[in-house]
């Protein structure tokens, strides 16, 4: 997230973020240790993404594991269904 926060740009990854169209949502579900997760550093970036990025963060576990694939889809699911309110085909 610091690379994000900062707008660099040195890997695909933050390449895509960097360019990414702001007015569509964008998810991100970092694995990260809880002591760097919950230091303030971290928190300012997250800070950052959030509210002048626009980034919708998924939390890691409490373990600092990536949030399971279906909680994933389901937090993508229900923004997306709030955000664009459509009927499904």
């Amino acid at each position: 997230m610091l690379q994000i926060a900062r707008g660099l740009s040195d890997n695909i990854l933050t390449e895509i973020v960097r360019r990414w169209n702001p007015n569509k949502p964008i998810y991100v579900a970092p694995s990260v240790d809880v002591i760097t997760w919950n230091n303030p550093s971290t928190e300012q970036h997250r800070k950052i993404c959030v509210d002048q990025l626009g980034i919708n963060i998924i939390e890691p576990s409490k373990m600092g594991e990536m949030a399971e694939p279906s909680e994933i889809s389901y937090t993508v699911k229900i923004s997306n269904d709030e955000i664009w309110d459509y009927v499904y085909c």
